[in-house]
C-alpha cells in the first residue's frame, strides 16, 4: 500500500576484504544511534504518510537484533507483544540478519486473512517501513505449500559444531 524509507550512514557492522571476521560496534552504541532511531524515523514517516496507527495493523512483522531490542521497539511502537507481534524465530532459529524480516513475513501471510494489514519494518544501513494489505491471492499461495511452520517443524537440526566445521574455523 505504502511505504517509507529512512537511511542515515552508520555503519554498525562491515568486514574488509582482509578480515576473516565481520567486525562491529559496541552494542548500546549499534542500538541507539543505529538500530532504534533509524527504525523509529522509517516508521514515523511511514506513519505521516499513510496517517495508518498500530491499530490499524493486524501484526507487527519487525527485525530485531536480539529479542530483548525487538520487544522494546515493538512496545515502543505501540504494538502488543502477545497478540499482535510476529515470531521473531529467536528461540528457534536465531538471528538470520537480512532474512529476518522477511521470514517473519512468511510466517505472518501463513495465518493472514484477507483485509489484514501487516506493518514490515527491516533495518541495516537505514530502515524501511512498509504498509501491506493481504489480498485473496494468499489464500492461493498457501495450498499445498508447508510454509515458514511447516519447513521450521522438519527441519534437522543442526550443532553449532558442524557449523564452525562448514566455516572451517576448528579441524
Amino acid at each position: 500500500d505504502a511505504s517509507y524509507s529512512y537511511s542515515q550512514d552508520f555503519f554498525d557492522i562491515w568486514r574488509t576484504p582482509e578480515d576473516r571476521f565481520a567486525r562491529t560496534w559496541e552494542e548500546r552504541f549499534v542500538l541507539t544511534k543505529g538500530f532504534n532511531s533509524v527504525v523509529m524515523e522509517a516508521c514515523k514517516g511511514l506513519a505521516a504518510k499513510t496517517k495508518l496507527q498500530p491499530k490499524d495493523f493486524s501484526k507487527l512483522v519487525l527485525y530485531g537484533p536480539d529479542p530483548r531490542s525487538h520487544a522494546a521497539m515493538a512496545t515502543g511502537l505501540g504494538f502488543d507483544l502477545k497478540t499482535k507481534v510476529q515470531d521473531p524465530l529467536f528461540a528457534n532459529v536465531g538471528n538470520t540478519g537480512a532474512a529476518s524480516a522477511l521470514m517473519q513475513l512468511v510466517g505472518a501471510l501463513q495465518d493472514a486473512k484477507p483485509g489484514d494489514k501487516i506493518l514490515l519494518v527491516n533495518y541495516g544501513d537505514g530502515a524501511d517501513a512498509m504498509a501491506l494489505t493481504v489480498t485473496e491471492e494468499n489464500e492461493k499461495v498457501k495450498k499445498g505449500r508447508l510454509g515458514l511452520k511447516g519447513n521450521l517443524e522438519s527441519k534437522r537440526n543442526s550443532t553449532y559444531g558442524r557449523y564452525l566445521k562448514w566455516r572451517q574455523l576448528v579441524a
